[in-house]
């Protein structure tokens, strides 16, 4: 569809999948359509924190110390969301100067800064899909989805977390001396 996310698998601790293009990093790996693995996939974008600011910061317990990164299959660009609500929008050029395309590790980015603060829209993107369609997606429903995903892997893990917990004190038997 017009928003459609991708299919990326995310496997980090606790071998967590999530189909819809959205992706915490717990310092896990992210698996691709096309099987690659990019394991130092957070260090080519520039508005995320150090590998070890990030493991030294962020916790489930903190839903805005997560950082997201959303690969928009629409159109090849992805979407950043650190810290409570900044949001950077990174996209592949698609003329560059004398009309030639430029590489694809150098993205255009848009950036928004707290966003729950804003009386306004993120926009709309438009594109031209593979079958020569002209097509948009709106940053908007992007960024709630990455609010949406972060909020409920948070949720999701400390769920875990407290039924092992919970658990374990079932099966806990102490033994007597």
């Amino acid at each position: 569809g017009e928003n459609d996310l991708g299919g990326n698998e995310y496997h980090g601790d606790g071998n967590h999948e999530n189909n819809d293009g959205n992706t915490t990093r717990d310092n896990g790996s992210l698996e691709t359509n096309d099987g690659s693995n990019n394991d130092n996939i957070w260090s080519t974008y520039p508005y995320f924190s150090s590998d070890e600011d990030y493991l030294r910061n962020a916790t489930i317990k903190d839903p805005h110390s997560l950082e997201i990164l959303a690969f928009i299959d629409a159109d090849g660009s992805v979407l950043t969301l650190t810290g409570e609500s900044n949001v950077r929008h990174g996209k592949v050029p698609c003329v560059g100067i004398g009309g030639s395309f430029s590489d694809e590790d150098e993205l255009d980015w848009a950036m928004f800064d707290q966003v729950e603060d804003m009386d306004r829209s993120l926009g709309c993107v438009a594109y031209i899909d593979g079958e020569g369609n002209d097509c948009e997606y709106w940053l908007d429903d992007i960024y709630e989805d990455a609010i949406k995903v972060r909020d409920s892997y948070c949720v999701a893990i400390s769920a875990a977390a407290t039924a092992l917990k919970d658990n374990s004190k079932l099966f806990h038997h102490p033994t007597a001396n």
